[in-house]
């Protein structure tokens, strides 16, 4: 058998942006650890996708520590920290589950809506807990939230 060797190591903060290389990574049950907890949501409680939304490509995203930093053409970085345990849970659906995710601050949602040109969350999956399954909302009505209360 013949050695397995790691050329490069890579994550992805935010699912469906642009990779940052790592020099170590910590290997969990459901992946590397800051492996795609960050994720934007579009107004139907799915995950935003780069073929999709090409424009997620032009940002450069960084770690700090658990912060994600986001680097565009115009104005300083945005930093993001993980929102805590207390905000209120987003539903968003991801490989038909259910869970909840965390809404990052208003600044973030701000800024992403406006790169993409469409209402979206900045959401969070904690890396530490297993992510809730929530059921899935009764009618489709309630499976969309409003973007208008989240983006003040």
């Amino acid at each position: 058998m013949q050695d397995l060797v790691v050329s490069g190591l890579f994550a992805y903060p935010l699912k469906a942006a642009r990779a940052v290389p790592l020099d170590e990574a910590a290997a969990l049950a459901r992946g590397l650890r800051r492996d795609r907890r960050w994720l934007l949501v579009a107004q139907s409680g799915e995950p935003v996708m780069l073929k999709s939304h090409p424009r997620l490509a032009t940002v450069a995203i960084g770690l700090d520590g658990e912060t994600l930093v986001v680097s565009g053409a115009d104005g300083p970085p945005l930093r993001v920290a993980p929102p805590p345990a207390s905000a209120v849970p987003l539903p968003v659906t991801v490989k038909r589950r259910t869970l909840a995710a965390r809404v990052a601050a208003p600044e973030a949602n701000r800024y992403f809506s406006g790169l993409l040109g469409e209402a979206v969350w900045l959401a969070h999956l904690a890396q530490d807990e297993t992510p809730a399954v929530i059921p899935p909302p009764p009618t489709p009505r309630s499976a969309t939230a409003s973007p208008d209360r989240r983006l003040t």
